[in-house]
């Protein structure tokens, strides 16, 4: 999901239900008011939280937490990361019924689905992507596009016209696995060896 349409006045409003401290929340308006640059073209925008900005996750959290109360109150098991988030249903009726909930929820608070992302899929024989895994039949997998670029940046990292020391390129480059396999060490025992 998407806050592009998020209201400040909104967002605002929940964070002063969480901190009292005005500082805090003249810090936060700052990120929200902050001038968007996209080649030449720039603006103030006056709805909606910074994409990828570091007070992202927070304004989503503060946005979505009555969502994640709400689903649980009526028996929806949601799993949810900032502004993703996935809704495990048992069968198609109760995920249309949990897809219908989710669309009535945003639209009453001028929030909006993304519209290729959100769709009710069967795990057995669609799959799904979240967080950049693949789920497939009750397993795990980096997902393609998680692969892709892992394996542009260990080529960007491993140019020969780099200018670094060997020494220097396998510290960069072994950090680079330490911290991709640690994320994905939960995939299915077929994922590591074909990298290799």
């Amino acid at each position: 999901m998407q806050r592009r349409t998020a209201s400040h006045d909104r967002l605002i409003k929940a964070l002063r239900k969480h901190v009292a401290d005005n500082s805090v929340i003249g810090l936060v308006e700052k990120f929200l008011q902050a001038q968007v640059l996209d080649g030449m073209d720039h603006w103030t925008p006056v709805a909606g939280a910074p994409q990828g900005a570091i007070i992202s996750p927070l304004l989503s959290n503060l946005n979505l937490n009555e969502l994640d109360h709400q689903m649980a109150a009526v028996g929806y098991e949601m799993t949810r990361y900032a502004d993703d988030f996935v809704i495990q249903c048992r069968t198609a009726e109760e995920a249309a019924a949990a897809l219908e909930m989710v669309r009535e929820w945003t639209t009453e608070r001028g929030l909006t689905l993304h519209p290729t992302k959100t769709k009710i899929v069967h795990v057995d024989i669609d799959g799904f992507e979240f967080l950049g895994y693949r789920f497939l039949k009750h397993r795990l997998f980096p997902r393609q596009k998680s692969l892709a670029k892992f394996r542009e940046t260990l080529r960007s990292k491993t140019k020969r016209t780099n200018g670094n020391s060997l020494q220097a390129i396998i510290v960069t480059v072994n950090r680079t696995l330490r911290g991709w396999y640690e994320y994905f060490k939960h995939s299915g025992r077929t994922t590591f060896p074909a990298l290799l």
